[in-house]
C-alpha cells in the first residue's frame, strides 16, 4: 500500500480562488447558508455588546469613576440594550429557524429565497449603519464642542417672579382669588 492512497484526495473546494468561495456565500439564497451567516452575525454582535458590558462594568467599578463620560455611558447603555435583543437575539433565532425548519418540515428550502436572502443583508446594514451613527455622532459632537457657546451648559429659566409675564401674574397670586 503506498502512502498516495492513504492521502486525502483533493477537493474542488481547495483549487477555487477565495474570490469565488466568498461570492458564493454573499450571494446565497441557500437556507444553511443563511442559517449560518445570520448566527455569525449574531456572534459578531455577540462581541460588540460584550465589549460595551465590560466598560459599562469599569465605569460602575468605583464610584465618580472618569473612565466614560455621563454622556457616553447613556449612549452605551442604549446602544448595549439595543444590540443584545436585536442583534444578537433575534438574529440568533432566524439562524437557527432558517436552518432547521425546512429541514424539519421536508421542503427543499425557504419560501421567497431571495427575500430570504435580502431580509439578512438589511438586517447587516442596519447594524453597520447604526453603529456608525454611534462612533460617528460621537465624532461630530466632539469636533463641534470647540465653540465656547455650544460648549456652555444650557440655561433655564428661574422660577422667580421676574420670569412671568406681568399680565399673568394675578393668575399665579393665591391670595386673588382664581
Amino acid at each position: 500500500m503506498s502512502a498516495e492512497s492513504i492521502a486525502w484526495p483533493r477537493g474542488e473546494a481547495a483549487q477555487r480562488p477565495v474570490v469565488d468561495r466568498l461570492h458564493e456565500w454573499v450571494a446565497t439564497v441557500d437556507h444553511k447558508r443563511l442559517g449560518i451567516l445570520y448566527i455569525l452575525y449574531a456572534l459578531l454582535f455577540l462581541v460588540i455588546g460584550g465589549v460595551e458590558a465590560t466598560i459599562m462594568r469599569i465605569q460602575l467599578i468605583r464610584p465618580h469613576n472618569d473612565f466614560v463620560s455621563p454622556e457616553v455611558f447613556n449612549r452605551m447603555f442604549t446602544m448595549h440594550g439595543t444590540t443584545m435583543i436585536f442583534f444578537v437575539v433575534m438574529p440568533v433565532m432566524f439562524g437557527f429557524a432558517n436552518y432547521l425548519v425546512p429541514l424539519m418540515i421536508g421542503a427543499r428550502d425557504m419560501a421567497f429565497p431571495r427575500l430570504n436572502a435580502f431580509s439578512f443583508w438589511m438586517t447587516a446594514f442596519g447594524g453597520m449603519l447604526l453603529y456608525y451613527s454611534f462612533v460617528g455622532g460621537a465624532r461630530r459632537k466632539r469636533s463641534a464642542r470647540g465653540s465656547e457657546v455650544l460648549s456652555a451648559p444650557p440655561r433655564y429659566a428661574s422660577n422667580s417672579d421676574a420670569s412671568v409675564p406681568h399680565s399673568h401674574k394675578h393668575h399665579l397670586d393665591p391670595g386673588s382669588g382664581n
